[in-house]
């Protein structure tokens, strides 16, 4: 981790205190953030690269920039929050003077901080994104395991595959090329994720609930559901997916050949697309919570060490049929489950999790001007000047379009 230490100060120079400021790691969508304390100075432990940093000042304006985050850590930081207050316009020709008293309640109850909308928290709707993925594997790893007159939860087939390798009973459900150098090349790892699944399956109830309640995700009926958030994901991938945002605008604008109703159903979409992005977000921060942040980490460790021990199965596995050698073939036998019935819950935890990854990343970037929708705000936004395989709505089709492909959908 490196170090970054600043100071908060305004245009005049003057210190500003009890300022947030929010780092938001570019590369893995993870949010930091900190105050100024009553000098103006603040600090933060941060991993190295790059960052976009925010600045929150009560009455103003959000103030974006971009920060690259050294081994060697930064110090010396000046952050100036955007000096324009956010009021309300004045209005035009009013009809009457109203009281000093009244005009003042009036634009303190328009000020941002009274606002209908609650502010969003990128850390919360981070908190959201990772307990989304973990859960969807979750609920498709999900399995019982039969130990004499026990029977045991399994999750991702690590129960199943040590007891099953252990006694050479393998073979009854799936035939690898040499069982005993399996065992020995996985078995410590195997053992240990055994063990956890017996550690971690205090969190399992906990997980089923916030799936519900955050997502409308499995059968848990005893928490109160995001009945919106369904529809709502639905209508962002099928607004991803759109055809028309393969187009690269810049070029259709400047070419006379171009189909001027085509170019003008892309904005319309992307004006749709900007919407669904901040109604996403605003769901994972309002919903997101601190309470998942210790069972996203554990979780999230244990099925990555779990899958990888999937995918060593899978190439060693016996079959004539290559589908069969892929981890998600081997987790369909070790649960007694469809491979149809996994997929889209897969999909979901990977493609899914990405498409939220990105509206997280596309509010960040359209922070200072989420109210904007003009064709040039919509163009500099989804496709920024640069390698076209970044623009934003080259990344959202290629994730949308596999969730359309696999025939995803949560509602």
């Amino acid at each position: 981790m490196a170090q970054v230490q600043g100071l908060v100060v305004n245009t005049k120079g003057y210190t500003l205190a009890d300022v947030d400021l929010s780092f938001f790691q570019k590369q893995t969508a993870q949010t930091t953030t900190t105050r100024s304390g009553p000098g103006g100075d603040f600090q933060a432990d941060l991993a190295t690269g790059p960052y976009v940093l925010v600045a929150f000042a009560d009455g103003y304006a959000p103030e974006q920039s971009e920060l690259e985050v050294p081994a060697a850590g930064v110090t010396g930081l000046v952050v100036t929050p955007n000096p324009t207050p956010v009021v309300a316009s004045p209005p035009v020709s009013p009809p009457l003077e109203l009281p000093d008293e009244v005009q003042e309640f009036l634009d303190k109850l328009d000020e941002t901080r009274f606002s209908l909308d609650a502010p969003v928290s990128l850390f919360e709707a981070n908190q959201g994104v990772g307990l989304f993925s973990v859960v969807n594997l979750m609920l498709a790893g999900q399995g019982r395991f039969r130990l004499g007159d026990e029977e045991r939860m399994d999750m991702l087939g690590v129960v199943t595959l040590f007891y099953r390798l252990s006694d050479k009973s393998l073979s009854d459900q799936l035939v690898v090329q040499n069982t005993d150098l399996l065992w020995r090349t996985i078995e410590d790892e195997l053992k240990a994720l055994a063990q956890q699944v017996d550690q971690l399956q205090v969190d399992v109830d906990f997980l089923r609930r916030e799936a519900k309640r955050q997502f409308n995700l499995g059968t848990s009926n005893d928490v109160l559901a995001n009945t919106e958030f369904p529809a709502a994901f639905d209508r962002y991938i099928d607004l991803a997916a759109q055809p028309v945002l393969g187009l690269r605008l810049e070029q259709e604008e400047a070419s006379q050949f171009t189909d001027k109703l085509k170019l003008q159903q892309a904005y319309e979409v992307l004006r749709d697309l900007k919407t669904s992005v901040l109604q996403i977000v605003r769901m994972l921060s309002k919903y997101g919570t601190a309470a998942t942040r210790r069972v996203n980490e554990d979780w999230a460790s244990f099925e990555s060490r779990a899958i990888e021990v999937l995918a060593t199965v899978a190439a060693n596995r016996v079959s004539e049929d290559e589908d069969d050698k892929t981890a998600w073939n081997v987790l369909a036998v070790l649960t007694g489950k469809r491979r149809e019935d996994l997929l889209p819950q897969i999909a979901l935890a990977r493609h899914g999790t990405k498409l939220l990854r990105l509206a997280v990343e596309i509010y960040v970037k359209t922070l200072p001007t989420l109210d904007a929708t003009d064709d040039q705000h919509l163009r500099d936004l989804f496709q920024a000047k640069g390698d076209e395989s970044q623009f934003f709505t080259t990344r959202l089709r290629r994730e949308a379009d596999i969730l359309k492909r696999n025939q995803v959908r949560l509602t």
